[in-house]
C-alpha cells in the first residue's frame, strides 16, 4: 500500500496566526487527536455514532473526507481488507497518517478527489480550532486559499473498485455522486445544504439517485442549523447509509 507525503509536522494546525504545534493525546478509541482542537474529537465523536453500522468486513474501503481517520481506524480494526484514506487538508492529513501507521493494508492520499482532470485545485481551509471541519474546494471567505493534488474520482474508483465508500466531503458530493461504482454496495455519505445552490442540487438527485441506482435507505438523519441574523436560508445536513 501507498502513502503521500506528509509534509507539516505531526500535531501542527492552522491557526489565524500561523501554524501552532498541539500535544498529541490519545482518546479512548485508540485514536489520536490534537489536544485543544475540538473537531478533532467531534469527528471521532461522529465516526462512532454514524458510521457503527457500514459493513467493512473483507471490503475494499475508500474514505472520502478521512479528516484524522476515525472511519478508515474503525475499518480497519473490525476486518477491512484494503482501506483508501483521502484527505486534503495537510494538518489533518498528518493526523490520519499517525493514526493508520500500524496498519500495513491502508493507503493514505493527501489529495481532493472531484470530477475534474486539473493536476491541481483550489482548496479553501477554515483557521482556528475548527479549521479541519471548514474545509472544501468552495470558495468562501474567510477562509486560506490553497492549492491542492487533485485526482479525478471516477478514475481513482475505476482503479481500486471500493465495496465500500463513506463520503464526507462539505457539498462536494453532487460533483461525484453520478460516479458511484457498480462495484460499491454500501454508501456511507453526508449530504450538505449550506446555501440555495446546493438545495437546487439536493433536489436534483434526491431521490433519483436512491431509486434509480437500486439503493435502499438503511438510515437517513437530518441536521438543521439555526439561521443567522444575516441569514434567511435554513442550513441542514443529513446523514445517510445505503445498501444495495
Amino acid at each position: 500500500m501507498t502513502h503521500d507525503d506528509v509534509s507539516v509536522n505531526i500535531g501542527t494546525f492552522l491557526s489565524k496566526t500561523g501554524i501552532v504545534s498541539l500535544p498529541i493525546k490519545q482518546h479512548r478509541s485508540g485514536l489520536y487527536y490534537r489536544d485543544g482542537i475540538l473537531s478533532d474529537l467531534e469527528a471521532i465523536r461522529q465516526c462512532y455514532q454514524n458510521y457503527k453500522d457500514v459493513q467493512v468486513v473483507n471490503r475494499i474501503v475508500l474514505d472520502l473526507g478521512a479528516n484524522v481517520g476515525g472511519f478508515s481506524y474503525m475499518a480497519l480494526t473490525n476486518g477491512a481488507k484494503e482501506v483508501h484514506s483521502v484527505e486534503p487538508e495537510a494538518h489533518t492529513y498528518a493526523m490520519l497518517v499517525k493514526n493508520v501507521e500500524n496498519f500495513t493494508n491502508v493507503s493514505t492520499y493527501n489529495r481532493v478527489v472531484s470530477d475534474s482532470d486539473e493536476k491541481l485545485l483550489s482548496f479553501y481551509v477554515g483557521v482556528g480550532g475548527t479549521a479541519p471541519v471548514l474545509a472544501s474546494t468552495s470558495k468562501i471567505r474567510g477562509r486560506k486559499r490553497f492549492d491542492v493534488v487533485n485526482e479525478n474520482f471516477k478514475s481513482m474508483v475505476d482503479r481500486i473498485q471500493p465495496t465500500t465508500i463513506k463520503m464526507d466531503i462539505e457539498g462536494s458530493e453532487y460533483k461525484i455522486i453520478k460516479d458511484i461504482p457498480d462495484s460499491c454496495t454500501e454508501l456511507a455519505l453526508e449530504w450538505h445544504c449550506v446555501n440555495r445552490n446546493e438545495q437546487v442540487l439536493f433536489d436534483q438527485v434526491y431521490p433519483d439517485f436512491i431509486q434509480n441506482n437500486g439503493w435502499t435507505i438503511v438510515n437517513e438523519r437530518r441536521h438543521n442549523f439555526f439561521k443567522s441574523n444575516n441569514q434567511n436560508f435554513a442550513r441542514w445536513t443529513i446523514d445517510s447509509h445505503y445498501r444495495r
